[in-house]
């Protein structure tokens, strides 16, 4: 995370996930979704801006190295 990083600059981004994910799901209650845990890891992540020191704290070796394998295949316009 960014030195001195504000706590509304958290709360954004912690928001443009939620907003995303609502936006996909047509309306159903995020309460009720299912998802995978470790890509809710690797969004939140990513959207904190995390080293990647700190990623490997937060998510593991392994679930990092998924989590970019996802984000690559995501960016490749595949997903």
């Amino acid at each position: 995370m960014t030195p001195g990083i504000s706590r509304s600059d958290v709360v954004g981004s912690l928001a443009r996930p939620r907003q995303e994910w609502q936006a996909s799901i047509d309306g159903e209650s995020l309460i009720d979704v299912q998802a995978s845990v470790g890509l809710l890891l690797g969004d939140v992540v990513t959207m904190l801006s995390l080293s990647s020191d700190e990623q490997v704290a937060v998510l593991g070796v392994e679930l990092r190295r998924e989590f970019i394998q996802v984000v690559r295949y995501r960016n490749s316009g595949n997903g």
